[in-house]
């Protein structure tokens, strides 16, 4: 589900992969990809507190996986949060990311979000 929603799933398929994740977040709450699936759903469907909600209750650490600490920049950028998000962009540039995820976070990393 996640890498659909990487390749610009939406609508019914961002409702599923939604339902999906949190339910793999209830039984695994440190499932970073389960978070991240849910929060990028949200992203999809326009809903960008619950988005930042997923991530709730975790925390980054150096050993977090950096696709799920982009789509957290993404939704904290969605939220208002830019220098935080810009800055987490900064910290994942020189990382292994997929072409998608590193897509999410090239226009946090432009002066246009400043």
């Amino acid at each position: 589900m996640y890498l659909r929603l990487l390749l610009g799933a939406s609508g019914a398929d961002a409702d599923k992969a939604v339902r999906e994740g949190e339910v793999l977040m209830a039984r695994e709450p440190y499932n970073w990809q389960a978070r991240a699936t849910v929060a990028l759903g949200q992203l999809r469907l326009g809903h960008h507190a619950q988005a930042l909600d997923a991530f709730k209750g975790i925390k980054a650490e150096e050993s977090s996986p950096v696709g799920p600490l982009a789509v957290r920049a993404v939704a904290l950028e969605a939220n208002g949060w830019k220098e935080g998000a810009k800055g987490d962009a900064q910290k994942l540039t020189a990382q292994h990311l997929l072409p998608e995820e590193r897509a999410l976070i090239t226009p946090l990393l432009s002066d246009q979000s400043q």
